[in-house]
């Protein structure tokens, strides 16, 4: 067997595990890192802006957008949890959104009892993410699930070629 990749999937295991016990956790470095690299992006497209300093229409509108992302990035570095909330909201939202228009195809489609189910489902699954904090946590287990997976078949397979 070869035994120089074995920790990297041990790693992995081990980051998968933690990913399930302690969803939260991960999902607040999740948050920070993002903000750190939104508000990276936002200060490289400032600073270039003001190497040139143009008045033009679009590069104003960069500098503005840019502004915008670095004050949104300190917002998510001050409040993972809010944002937390907030993409549950959106993914809820967006649940609810289509399944409303499946229940509109079901009903023109002559009442298709199966679309219409469906569609009820998905409304009420929108409104339970939008009302928790479900999205981002089994967001965040069915990555460690993947993690644990991707772990054990790169054991399984480093020891069927070694």
């Amino acid at each position: 067997m070869n035994k120089r990749g074995i920790p990297q999937w041990l790693i992995l295991a081990v980051i998968g595990i933690l990913m399930i016990v302690g969803r939260q956790l991960f999902k607040d470095i999740l948050y920070v890192v993002f903000a750190i690299g939104l508000m990276l992006t936002a200060l490289s497209g400032i600073i270039a802006w003001w190497k040139v300093k143009s008045k033009a229409p679009e590069a104003l509108s960069h500098l503005l957008g840019n502004c915008l992302f670095l004050v949104a990035g300190l917002w998510i570095l001050l409040n993972p949890g809010r944002f937390d909330s907030l993409i549950n909201i959106l993914v809820g939202a967006m649940l609810i959104i289509y399944g409303v228009q499946w229940l509109i195809g079901g009903i023109r489609l002559g009442h298709d009892v199966l679309i219409m189910v469906l569609a009820g489902i998905t409304i009420l699954a929108g409104v339970v993410i939008a009302m928790t904090n479900a999205a981002t946590s089994w967001l965040v287990i069915a990555e460690g699930i993947s993690l644990i997976y991707t772990a054990i078949v790169g054991l399984l397979t480093e020891k069927r070629f070694a």
